[in-house]
């Protein structure tokens, strides 16, 4: 199978790289890695089309200069790359996310163990992080949970990992989906229920906890269906987005219902915790 190397340089860099990194979540590149100019991401030759890559959603033209240079590879060993550029992710003492390559470290309280296939849902960007830190200050007792856009399941897993009740793990791409399986054979745990589609397709009940980490779009389209799945006194765990943004997906779910929020901001990037009253 060949690939396309996608070569990006970005100016200014910072914070130009995680913007690109954001606007590449919607594509169906395998891999990225960081250069110093920007980013080189693959694809497969039959999954790429130009247009995927021009006016990125994040870098805007005004604000950002952007080149792109394309050019073909043979088939690469991801995980043999991985090996070589994957490290640990430590939240605070609490939690640990590691590669199966890498030694148990025991003095964590929890660990979710992975295999790093792509650049995305590995527990590195800043919003999967700040999700997983409000989740460890959370009481999970016998919660039911819903995770949207699971990705690589990795909060879906904390859920459970950190005591709640069965958990829905919903994701568009089936790689995502058949990615959250294998995490959650590996992490021997169970009750995570996993569908393919989008909002769609959420079981008819309601959830005690509903986390979303995906963009900006799919949460202002989709917040007002995600609400009548929130049981009463239920939370929200929402990132993805930007600084900018906060305030637009704020205003989308006191459409809805009322409630007290929490705030968490790493560079450009916020997470929200809603408690609705």
């Amino acid at each position: 199978m060949k690939y396309k190397a996608l070569t990006f340089s970005v100016s200014p860099l910072n914070p130009g790289r995680e913007l690109l990194l954001a606007s590449l979540e919607d594509t169906p590149v395998e891999s990225v890695e960081d250069t110093e100019a920007g980013a080189i991401a693959y694809v497969t030759e039959s999954a790429y089309r130009a247009e995927d890559y021009t006016n990125l959603a994040y870098l805007p033209a005004d604000s950002f200069q952007v080149t792109l240079d394309v050019g073909e590879i043979e088939t690469v060993n991801w995980n043999s790359e991985w090996e070589k550029h994957f490290d640990p992710v430590q939240i605070g003492d609490q939690l640990l996310i590691r590669a199966e390559f890498h030694s148990p470290q025991p003095y964590f309280t929890h660990e979710i163990v992975i295999r790093p296939k792509m650049a995305f849902g590995t527990g590195h960007h800043a919003t999967t992080a700040q999700i997983c830190q409000f989740m460890l200050n959370m009481d999970w007792a016998g919660k039911t949970v819903l995770d949207m856009g699971t990705g690589t399941g990795i909060l879906a897993i904390a859920a459970r990992i950190f005591g709640s009740g069965p958990v829905t793990a919903i994701d568009i791409d089936s790689w995502s989906t058949s990615n959250t399986a294998e995490h959650v054979e590996l992490n021997r745990v169970n009750d995570i229920e996993i569908i393919e589609g989008d909002a769609a397709v959420i079981p008819a009940k309601k959830y005690d906890v509903i986390i979303a980490n995906i963009n900006r779009n799919v949460l202002l389209n989709d917040l007002h269906i995600y609400m009548k799945h929130l049981n009463e006194g239920g939370t929200l765990l929402l990132s993805g987005f930007m600084e900018a943004d906060e305030s637009q997906i704020r205003e989308e779910v006191e459409r809805w219902v009322q409630g007290s929020w929490e705030r968490s901001l790493r560079g450009e990037w916020v997470a929200l915790k809603f408690n609705q009253l």
